[in-house]
């Protein structure tokens, strides 16, 4: 049952993230906000929502579609093979991240540079933080 309470907190998280978007999108149609922006970002958090909406409503329509999707969450194999991902993905993002503000320096861009040396330099900040959390507990 545990599992159909994480399903539902998803399907409430969908819901909110249309909510959210109308309001974005209200926000820009009623000229409130001209940030186009908000709109944009509005639509893009409606059809995400949406998606997640269907997707909850094919994962729940009989108890073996919901085994299915228990197993392929739960899966030892399938867990480590997300972390790896994850973890390499966030690997090549510092190393192009990296490599992009060496080339910014070069081109004389140093707001831009500056932006993405900080967001490089959280991330990995974010990381040995996390990275000494995990490694207490265990």
């Amino acid at each position: 049952m545990e599992f159909m309470k994480k399903l539902k907190k998803r399907l409430i998280i969908a819901v909110v993230q249309i909510i959210i978007g109308a309001a974005f999108v209200a926000l820009f149609c009623c000229n409130i906000s001209q940030n186009q922006y908000l709109q944009t970002l509005g639509i893009a958090l409606i059809i995400t929502g949406i998606a997640r909406i269907v997707q909850y409503k094919r994962i729940t329509k009989d108890e073996e579609s919901i085994r299915r999707q228990r197993i392929a969450e739960t899966d030892e194999r399938n867990i480590a093979i997300m972390h790896k991902a994850k973890s390499t993905a966030f690997g090549l993002y510092v190393l192009i991240a990296a490599l992009t503000v060496i080339v910014l320096e070069v081109i004389e861009k140093t707001d831009y540079s500056n932006i993405l040396a900080l967001n490089v330099c959280t991330l990995v900040a974010l990381y040995w933080i996390s990275y000494l959390v995990y490694s207490k507990r265990s």
